[in-house]
């Protein structure tokens, strides 16, 4: 509730910006990172979306930003290997926590019927009958889960579902 966090949060968000320009540099490399980046965002922008600040061009740039961020996403995903890894479903989710706030975009509505079909897809490729990553590797596993698990929340929070089977999967991985 103190103002100092949400200054920071927009002095950290607008120096990024300025020193990372679209494209460019060693923060654009991993299309991963990008989506991880995004959803993070999203997230500290949800936490001082009460902040009432003046300077409206802040909340412009950062809309900007995460809009740029999807359009970035949907044109580099990881997912010209012979398999898919967790590198394309943080793209996917990264994405799908975009969608959430651009779905009155045409962008965003095709972000999220896009997302929504891989994210099933993902679940069945990547997660074995049994619950475990097929990378066969602990942290993987909890990397994913963590993924499908952020997907599953928001869904929920949005009034959306998936399908019963990934909630099934989801419940093995958990277990």
């Amino acid at each position: 509730g103190e103002s100092r966090y949400a200054e920071e949060i927009a002095h950290e968000l607008s120096d990024f910006q300025e020193a990372n320009p679209v494209g460019y540099g060693i923060h654009w490399t991993c299309t991963m990172d990008v989506a991880i980046r995004a959803a993070n965002w999203m997230i500290a922008l949800n936490m001082i979306k009460k902040w009432n600040r003046e300077d409206r061009s802040f909340w412009k740039r950062a809309y900007q930003s995460l809009f740029e961020h999807g359009v970035f996403i949907y044109q580099n995903f990881e997912n010209h290997y012979e398999v898919t890894s967790n590198h394309f479903l943080s793209n996917i989710v990264g994405l799908y926590f975009l969608s959430s706030w651009f779905v009155h975009l045409p962008e965003g509505q095709e972000w999220e019927a896009f997302c929504r079909k891989a994210i099933e897809e993902e679940m069945t490729i990547q997660i074995l009958e049994d619950g475990s990553d097929f990378e066969s590797s602990v942290p993987y596993h909890r990397l994913v889960l963590e993924l499908f698990l952020g997907v599953a929340r928001l869904a929920q929070v949005r009034g959306h579902s998936f399908s019963p089977a990934f909630y099934a999967r989801l419940r093995t991985m958990v277990e």
